[in-house]
């Protein structure tokens, strides 16, 4: 066997060689797996934040009225002005 000066031959560099291709083929194809699977968990978690948000817009409480301040408030006394007229002349 044609030992070199490193003491291996050229044997055991082509097992290692033969080696670290097929690691690196089992590491590419787990790049190649999770990538896959990072793009569809992305696609998935889009559909969900598009529901919620659809679920969140459809459970939104309705317009409340726009009437001025001023229009309730009057209301408001003229309402306590008449109570109290009505309760005096009961007694």
């Amino acid at each position: 066997m044609g030992n070199h000066a490193d003491g291996l031959d050229s044997t055991s560099h082509e097992v290692k060689l033969d080696s670290m291709k097929t690691e690196s083929r089992r590491i590419k194809d787990q790049v190649d797996a999770l990538s896959a699977e990072n793009r569809t968990l992305t696609a998935r978690n889009a559909e969900l934040e598009t529901k919620l948000n659809e679920a969140t817009a459809a459970t939104k409480a309705p317009a409340v009225s726009s009437a001025p301040i001023g229009d309730v408030t009057g209301a408001y006394n003229t309402h306590w002005a008449n109570s109290r007229g009505g309760i005096s002349r009961r007694r």
